[in-house]
């Protein structure tokens, strides 16, 4: 058996020990502190930390009522939250154990949720490709799945994950917060990890059978990149039916063109060969703010650092009156 596919046994205990309770705790209370459900968990931090891990090893854990709101940035989304404890820590509990089991079996070019691997890595890698390949980088097909985490199989999701995971504790609480709800939650801390690993295997097909060199995902959003659109058409036919098989739908409105024509509209930045954009409805959503504070200015220059806007960071700075001092 390939390293890749060695099944992992003996987590459970990782889990719920309690250093790894502590661990989560911590890193789920990150810049959370004021929330009143953390406070009210931190003052009794370590009762409450031996009643989970307790309900762990007991098997009592149950997934706790969800929250559902819904948001409209960057687009509508139904969101599903839980409560900080116990869930938000068992989730981190859960992920700080079986991810450096996982992640490594990810394709290099898989990202979001993933450590040093996020949206500005990717950033990087397209460029990077754009610029370095323009006959290998001659077409782009855009594809995503069809409402993905709603759709997600739990049977199936189960059977991916025991390929890799054989102890039967840690398969018991997977499974207890898998069908816990319809598909996989947005929101929960464990779905965007999850949710990788539903895909995994496309991604290898991908790379390892169909040869694409230039193949990025980022959560089900995916791009490719080739010399001909006759091969990306056969990518997108291939993309149907493995999704198929994953019991997934290709969204229809999947898009194959010529490069040089268009920029690549992908994870809120527009790709050509020689600059990147920020997303025209993010500018539109920054400029139409009727206030700007220094905190959220900080966190759009973030965005704006990864692409040419230097311009579009003046008018900012200009219509809001952000003293560059303190910004």
């Amino acid at each position: 058996m390939s390293r890749e596919m060695k099944r992992k046994g003996n987590l459970y205990g990782q889990i719920c020990s309690m250093e790894n309770l502590e661990r989560a705790a911590k890193n789920a209370a990150k810049q959370k502190g004021q929330r009143v459900s953390v406070r009210e968990f931190l003052a009794d931090k370590e009762n409450n930390l031996k009643r989970l891990r307790n309900a762990l090893a007991e098997h009592s854990y149950k997934t706790s009522a969800y929250r559902s709101f819904t948001v409209f940035e960057p687009k509508r989304r139904e969101i599903d939250a839980l409560p900080f404890y116990p869930d938000q820590i068992t989730d981190h509990a859960v992920v700080q154990v079986i991810a450096p089991v996982m992640v490594p079996c990810l394709t290099a070019d898989t990202y979001a949720c993933i450590p040093g691997r996020g949206l500005h890595k990717a950033n990087a890698k397209i460029r990077k490709a754009l610029k370095d390949d323009p006959d290998g980088t001659r077409y782009c097909l855009l594809a995503d799945v069809r409402k993905f985490y709603a759709s997600i199989d739990h049977g199936v999701m189960m059977r991916l994950i025991e390929r890799k995971i054989k102890c039967r504790e840690t398969l018991w609480l997977l499974s207890e917060i898998v069908n816990s709800h319809t598909g996989l939650p947005i929101g929960r801390y464990l779905s965007p990890y999850l949710a990788n690993w539903y895909l995994s295997g496309i991604d290898h097909k991908v790379k390892e059978l169909l040869r694409v060199r230039y193949y990025f995902r980022y959560n089900d959003n995916m791009l490719f990149l080739a010399s001909s659109k006759e091969e990306l058409h056969r990518v997108k036919e291939f993309l149907v039916s493995e999704l198929s098989a994953l019991k997934l739908e290709l969204n229809p409105s999947w898009q194959v063109f010529p490069v040089d024509k268009r920029g690549i509209d992908y994870t809120g930045y527009v790709y050509f060969r020689d600059h990147v954009r920020l997303r025209k409805s993010i500018k539109q959503r920054i400029m139409r703010r009727k206030t700007l504070s220094v905190q959220s200015f900080a966190a759009y220059k973030g965005w704006l650092s990864w692409c040419d806007g230097k311009h579009l960071t003046k008018k900012i700075i200009e219509k809001y009156g952000i003293d560059r001092n303190k910004s």
